[in-house]
């Protein structure tokens, strides 16, 4: 549940944006399969990545955040 509780408070103020990420990795995905599944070896690995970007984002605009709101700047 710690996990689940980090990735709540992580994700704060940025759901919208995560569900639309998420909603075009599964189009691109959808994609990849209608396209005799020869799609899915370059899709998957991009968006694999893609995923790990964003995820980085929401973690340093978190403790940036805590920076901030804890007097440390």
């Amino acid at each position: 549940m710690t996990a689940l509780s980090e990735a709540k408070r992580i994700s704060k103020g940025a759901r919208w944006h995560l569900a639309l990420f998420m909603a075009v990795i599964g189009i691109l995905h959808i994609a990849g399969i209608l396209a005799f599944f020869i799609g899915l070896i370059i899709i998957i690995p991009i968006t694999a990545v893609a995923t790990a970007h964003v995820y980085r984002k929401l973690v340093l605009a978190h403790e940036e955040k805590e920076y901030v709101q804890h007097g440390m700047m």
